[in-house]
Order: structure tokens, then sequence, then C-alpha cells
């Protein structure tokens, strides 16, 4: 949700420090997209303003989380002296930290720093860095809160102004000029407000990542958005757009096209591409060249998401015979949390001989390449694996009634899929002979297993059964599992098979979430990183968790289409009380 991008926002802000309402116009023209040039290599905005009840989600998502980001907040200080060993950064920081703890605990929150959630946000490439810019409900006010965070800390932020533009900047370090340093920028320009790096290089113009000017061809006045979205329904009030895989690798390594901080980082690494990698790499990035994204339903009533990998159409179709139906494995079997994968091994072996086949014919020579060259000269043996496998399972649905890590209490079913289920009976019999003695029969009911084969799915002793159906041998660990496993041996195959699929309600995601306690976390990680955030992040989290109670059901899903590789989400939320009149 945009939501998550106010965090980024005031995350951006305070390294800054440490270094150095639906309001406003809404035609596509205005937008912050507008400002995006044809020919960036990713762009990803809103053309519009998010309809009405996607927008009270986002206010009431955002006013719950806000008490979150005020707590962690104020945990800042706590720490800061360990992140910054500079005393006029860590000054600085603590400042920004404050100032902003104390506007957002104020009863109008974000609005007294003029940003509004549902502002239009965009995100895109000029000069080889990137830009995020995004609607000021109110200048005025941003500004004042930056002048307050100056008055706290004693000092004002590093200033400067091109061609009359002014922004603000993080300091550069004494030797800038000898060395590859692109220092943060933020700025407001117009109506919006503009967060991007300078890489300091006269060739490399800061005035255009500002986007004091439109581009001469921007990705709205050309229609490339509006085109995007009209081919794959994404809705225009929610983020969509583009990484155009081949204009980033050309931007990295092609030494005409390339950006010359680029070039020099390439030079100070001695890691410049030979001519083969070039050509070799853009052979690949030419077969997958795209990756689009965006909201294909906005909370009516569902909120729907996808993730296309657009890939080329012959390699597009060959992955479409991939994935293979196992039945229940999709979001209209639900169950408290679901996993699974359906894969046709045959079709997976196949495909692995024909790339194998295409590598041995023609071997890659770029060095970063050549491991695919040994992978391939080795792959028979793996290949004919897969084919001999596929005569007995062609994947698996996982579902978990009852999950915690902690106690490692587990009960729930499992489904292996198979062309040959009663043949799959036999074979497992070779190490569980206890299932010969069951007399199961496709179409009949669970059988209870023994105690020692309930020890071996289970790990300790809990009834357990088993039961063959048309397409699947199923067996269950739990005293009230029977009556599941003998429901999920009948479920539906799903409409469009995905190679993977996870499922799970918005409970019992909350209920793993609050797993472990605040103090277990730092006994998770060494990393002092992964130490600040997980202590900083901590109230935020919890304010999350708490949201996920509005959810009923989240699911994720990998299809193969001959669209590519598609990674749809669906957020089921729960209804909520009519308001009072």
């Amino acid at each position: 949700m945009k939501h998550l991008l106010i965090p980024t926002t005031l995350a951006a802000a305070l390294a800054l420090a440490g270094c150095a309402s639906l309001g406003g116009a809404s035609s596509p023209a205005q937008s912050p997209l507008a400002y995006a040039p044809v020919g960036s290599a990713f762009v990803f905005g809103n053309l519009t303003a998010p309809p009405k009840e996607y927008a009270e989600l986002n206010a009431r998502w955002y006013q719950h989380i806000n008490t979150g980001i005020v707590q962690s907040l104020e945990r800042f200080e706590q720490i800061s002296a360990e992140i910054f060993q500079d005393p006029n950064a860590r000054q600085r920081a603590n400042a920004f930290a404050q100032v902003l703890s104390e506007q957002l605990s104020q009863p109008e929150g974000l609005a007294t720093l003029g940003l509004n959630v549902n502002a239009r946000v965009a995100l895109y490439e000029v000069n080889a860095l990137p830009v995020l810019r995004m609607e000021l409900d109110d200048t005025t006010r941003f500004n004042n809160f930056i002048k307050a965070v100056e008055t706290k800390a004693g000092e004002p932020f590093a200033r400067s102004e091109v061609d009359g533009q002014a922004f603000w900047h993080s300091a550069s370090p004494a030797d800038a000029d000898a060395m590859v340093s692109p220092r943060f920028v933020v700025a407001i320009v117009g109506k919006h407000l503009v967060l991007t790096a300078d890489s300091q290089h006269a060739d490399t113009p800061l005035l255009a990542q500002l986007g004091v000017k439109k581009p001469a061809q921007s990705v709205v006045d050309t229609g490339v958005i509006e085109a995007l979205n009209t081919q794959y329904g994404f809705q225009p009030g929610m983020a969509s757009g583009y990484i155009d895989l081949q204009r980033v690798l050309t931007l990295a390594t092609d030494a005409e096209q390339t950006q010359p901080w680029i070039a020099g980082l390439l030079h100070d690494a001695d890691a410049p591409l030979s001519a083969s990698c070039q050509s070799e790499l853009g052979a690949i990035v030419a077969k997958a060249p795209r990756i689009v994204g965006g909201a294909t339903q906005l909370l009516q009533p569902d909120l729907k998401i996808n993730v296309i990998w657009e890939l080329e159409p012959n390699l597009a179709k060959d992955w479409s015979t991939l994935p293979a139906p196992v039945q229940g494995l999709d979001n209209q079997t639900r169950g408290n949390v679901v996993f699974g994968a359906g894969v046709n091994l045959s079709a997976t072996a196949a495909f692995l001989q024909k790339q194998a086949a295409a590598i041995a014919a023609q071997p890659y020579e770029c060095e970063l390449l050549e491991p695919l060259n040994a992978l391939a000269a080795e792959a028979n043996s793996g290949i004919a694996a897969l084919y001999a496998a596929s005569s007995w399972v062609q994947g698996f649905r996982a579902q978990f009634s009852t999950i915690d890590p902690k106690t490692e209490d587990v009960t729930g079913s499992l489904l292996l899929a198979s062309p040959n289920p009663v043949g799959l009976v036999g074979m497992a019999q070779g190490f569980m002979p206890e299932l010969g003695k069951l007399g199961l029969v496709v179409g009949g009911p669970a059988m209870p297993l023994a105690v020692s084969e309930s020890a071996l799915f289970s790990g300790w002793d809990q009834p357990a059964w088993a039961i063959v159906g048309k397409n699947s041998l199923g067996v269950a660990v739990g005293a009230n599992e029977k009556a599941q496993l003998e429901q999920d041996i009948q479920a539906p195959m799903p409409a469009v098979p995905p190679l993977m699929y996870f499922g799970i309600t918005g409970q019992a995601f909350a209920a793993l979430m609050n797993t472990y306690e605040e103090h277990e976390v730092p006994l998770i990680t060494d990393s002092p990183w992964e130490r600040w955030y997980n202590f900083l992040a901590w109230p935020i989290s919890v304010s999350y968790n708490e949201l996920y109670q509005e959810v009923d059901y989240m699911d994720a899903q990998w299809l193969a289409t001959e669209r590519g590789l598609e990674f749809p989400q669906t957020t089921v939320f729960k209804p909520q009380p009519a308001k009072a009149k």
C-alpha cells in the first residue's frame, strides 16, 4: 500500500539530517508521473488519486500505524550514539526525530508536515539515479517543518541552488572530487517534494532530476503509462509501472550510453564488462525484457495486485507448460495456512534439456556466465531423475491448521498430487509397510495410521490418517484433522494451475508475527544494523500486526502464462462496521 512510502520518505529525511487530503490538481498532466521522461529505466506511480474507498482504507491504516511511528522516533535517540559517530550529525538526526515525533503526535498528524497519505507519487530514473516525487498538500508547512528541525539542531541543513532552484543536501566527504560520491538531495519544486541523489558530475545535471521543467516527452503525455494500464488492467489510482531491464543493462554496461559516474565507478572497481559479456547478457535480458506491476482491483471488494515478468513469446510458451494442477491449490479452497507447488516434471525435464542443448551447442564466452556451461554439461543425470519421478508425483498442498514455531506444534494435512496415486501408495509401502494394511482405496475414507507412522509425519505421537483420491495421496496429523483431510481430497482443481501458492488468514498471519517477544528478537541476529532496525521498527511492526486483524485472507501465486511469469496477490478484507450517520 502507498502508506509504505511515507516511512520511506521519513527515513530519507532522517538520512539528510544525519549527513548534513486528496486535494490538489488531479489532472494527469499535473501528476508527478508527468515529470518521468520517456526512456526511463524504471517508472512507477499513480496517474490519479485513489478511489474513495481505497483512500479511506489508506488513511485509516496510516492513522493506526502513526502511533507506532511516533514510538519508533522516540526510540531513535536511545541508539543514535551507536549509529552516528559524528556528534554534529547525531545532533541533527536527534533534532529531526524529536520534531517529527512532536508533529506526528498532533491531531492533524501527517498533515502538519504538508504531506498526504493519498497524494500521488512517482518513482523513476533520470541520469541512472532514482527520483522520488510526490505531491505536497502544503509547501509552507513542509518548509516550516524543516526550519523547526534546523532550530532544534542549532544549525541549518546544507543548502544550494541550481539555476535558481533551491535544494537541501547531505554534506559531501572532503575528498568528494576524487571519488564517486552521490549526495542525498531534497527539494520543493512547485507543489512537489522531490528526493533524489546528486552524482556531482557536470555532465549529469541535477536540474534534470529535480524536474524544474517537464521533460520534452514524459510517460504521461506520450501515453506510456495509460497504455500499460490498459494492456494489463491496472488501476490508475494506485501505483503502476515497469522496470525496463534492457535499459538497466545498457545504463550499467554500455560505455557509450552509461552515465560518467557509473563508468568511473566500474573503472575504479576494475570491473568493466567485456564485449562478449555485454552481448551475451544482452541476449539473455532480451528474452525477459521487462517487469510490470500494478493493482488490478481496488477494494471492489478485494485488493488485487499483479506483477508480470514479461517473457519472449516462445520462452513464455515453454514456461506455460510447466505448472501441474494440484487440487485445492488456489484461493477457492482456503485454509488457515496453505503452501504448495505443482510442477509437470516431464515438461520441466524437456525444458531443461532444451536449454542445456542450446548452451552446449554455443557455450557462453562471458566469464560471468561460464558456470552455466558446467551446469549444462552436468544436467543429464538430473533431467533423467525428473523424467523418472514424473510418473509418481507432480506437486503438493500443505495445510496447517495450527503452527507454532516456538513449540513446533503442528497439525494439518498434506496432499501429494500424482498421476498414479495407487502406484504412489505401493511405492510408499517400501518404507511404510503399515500403509499396505490400511485397506486404502480410491474414494474411500481416511484410515488411521499406527503410532509409529504418525510419529514419522509429526515428530511426536499424535493421531494421524491416510487417504487416497483420484488425484492425490493424503495424510493428516492432529486429533481433529480427519474430517479436514476427507474434505481436502475432494477439493477441485484450480482453473489456472500455479507453480507455487501461499495463502494465510489475517488472524494466522498476525499470530505468526506475534510469535516472538521483543526481547527475543536480538537473539536472532548478530548484525548491529539488523539489531538497530529491529529495535526501531518494533512499534511499527506491532501496529501492522494489529491491522491484519481486519484482513480475512491473503494469498500469493506464481503463475506461468503466455504473457510471462505472473505473481498475483489478493487481499480480502473483513466487512467494516457501517459508519454512524
